[in-house]
């Protein structure tokens, strides 16, 4: 483990004890958003080579090039595990990744028709366990070429 630091400045005292109690919480969300990362991280193997994660623990497509619309959600759907995206953020995180996509959602809506994802009531789509699986064997393929074009 990296050793990691953390400093609190604040002029005012009670500020200070403020925050000092929000480390718990904070904490917290930070073990959430390490165990998100970690699953995607293990259940899709390679994946740590076609993304990158924000300040946010949100995903960002390291390797965008040469990929459709389809290939981009499911990556970005692998990266982010049971917890998903809502279309909106998906539209956000292809601009993000650089990928300029006006039909993502005909894609998402195509997708979902075909088995490989699902919408919860709250609006996030996430991956069926066929479309893991599908989304597996894209990741495998893609971060093997990935492997062999950086050893070129």
């Amino acid at each position: 483990m990296k050793n990691s630091e953390l400093e609190l400045r604040s002029n005012d005292i009670e500020e200070l004890i403020s925050m000092v109690h929000e480390l718990p919480r904070l904490t917290a969300e930070l073990e959430q958003t390490v165990m998100v990362t970690r699953s995607a991280t293990v259940e899709f193997e390679g994946i740590e080579e076609l993304v990158k994660y924000d300040e946010n623990n949100m995903p960002i497509l390291s390797v965008p090039d040469e990929l459709s619309d389809r290939d981009v959600i499911l990556v970005l759907l692998a990266a982010m595990g049971e917890k998903g995206l809502k279309s909106g953020d998906i539209g956000m995180r292809m601009s993000l990744s650089g990928i300029v996509s006006s039909g993502y959602a005909s894609r998402l809506s195509e997708m979902r028709r075909e088995g490989l994802l699902a919408k919860r009531p709250s609006g996030e789509y996430f991956l069926t366990e066929r479309g893991r699986r599908v989304a597996q064997e894209l990741i495998a393929r893609l971060s093997s070429k990935v492997m062999r074009n950086e050893q070129l």
